[in-house]
C-alpha cells in the first residue's frame, strides 16, 4: 500500500496490485504471483483488512492469457467493488491485450498511459494438427475410444467439421460472457451492438487493438494520463471524498 496525506484531511492508503505477464491458473491454485485468480484473491482480501483504505489501483502490464483465469479474476475485482465503498482503478501503462483488458473491466474505471496498447477483445483457440505432415511420412493415430467425438481435436487425427463445430462452440460461449462484461462496464454498447462490432474490420470486439488515444474515443476507457498524472488524479478523488465526509 502506499500511504497518501493532505492538508485538511486524513492519512489514506492505496492498494497497489501490479497484475504482469501472462494470466493464468485458479483460486484453488498455488500462492503464487503467476497464478492471477488466487494472487488477486490473497491481496484484495489483504487491501480489505487495511485501515484508512481509500482506493485500489489495479497496475495491469499483459498480453492476456487463459480465459478462465481471466474471468476469475475479472470476478474478483467485480465483486469487490460491489461489496466495498472503495473505488478501484484499473492504470494501464503499457498494454492490456484480451484478458488483462477483461481485468481491467472489473474496475470502476480504466485509465491508461496516452501511448499505451488497449483491447484485442475475443477469444481464441489453438490447435497443432500434423495430420497431412503425417500421412507424408507414414505416421498415423488409431484411437480406441467410445464415442464419435471423443478424439475432437487430436493433433493426428484429419479434421473435420463435426469436431471443429464443438470447440467453435465453446469460444462463442466464452466470448459472449466477455462481451457481457464488457457491455456491463462500457454502458456505451450494448451486446448486440458489440456482436455487431466484432464482424467488422477494426470494430471494437473484433480483435484489434487500440492506441489509448482511440480507445478512449471508443469508449473501452476512461481517460488517458502518465502514470504521474494518474497518482495526482487518484490523490484529488481521495482528498474530494474525505471533505464529503
Amino acid at each position: 500500500t502506499m500511504a497518501i496525506t493532505g492538508s485538511g484531511w486524513s492519512t489514506a492508503h492505496i492498494a497497489v496490485i501490479p497484475i504482469r505477464g501472462t494470466i493464468d491458473g485458479d483460486p484453488l491454485g498455488p500462492a503464487e504471483v503467476s497464478n492471477t485468480p488466487r494472487y488477486l484473491y490473497d491481496t484484495l482480501a489483504l487491501a480489505k483488512k487495511e485501515k484508512n483504505l481509500a482506493a485500489v489501483v489495479v497496475y495491469i502490464e499483459s498480453g492476456g492469457g487463459d480465459m478462465y483465469a481471466s474471468t476469475e479474476s475479472y470476478r474478483l475485482i467485480h465483486d469487490f467493488t460491489s461489496e466495498t465503498n472503495v473505488p478501484v482503478y484499473a492504470y494501464v501503462p503499457r498494454q492490456a491485450y484480451s484478458g488483462a483488458y477483461y481485468i481491467a473491466l472489473g474496475a470502476n474505471e480504466i485509465i491508461a498511459d496516452p501511448v499505451s496498447e488497449i483491447g484485442n477483445i475475443g477469444v481464441i483457440m489453438n490447435r497443432l494438427n500434423t495430420y497431412g505432415f503425417g500421412r507424408r511420412i507414414g505416421i498415423q493415430m488409431e484411437s480406441i475410444k467410445t464415442g464419435q467425438h471423443k478424439d475432437a481435436g487430436a493433433q493426428w487425427k484429419r479434421p473435420n467439421k463435426a469436431d471443429r463445430a464443438i470447440d467453435q462452440r465453446a469460444v462463442d460461449v466464452m466470448f459472449e460472457q466477455f462481451l457481457q462484461a464488457v457491455s456491463s462496464s462500457r454502458k456505451r454498447y450494448s451486446l448486440d451492438e458489440l456482436k455487431l462490432e466484432s464482424k467488422k474490420r477494426g470494430g471494437v470486439t473484433s480483435g484489434a487493438w487500440f492506441v489509448a488515444r482511440d480507445a478512449k474515443d471508443k469508449g473501452l476507457i476512461d481517460k488517458t494520463m502518465t502514470l504521474g498524472e494518474f497518482l495526482v488524479y487518484v490523490t484529488q478523488n481521495i482528498a474530494k471524498n474525505d471533505k464529503r465526509k
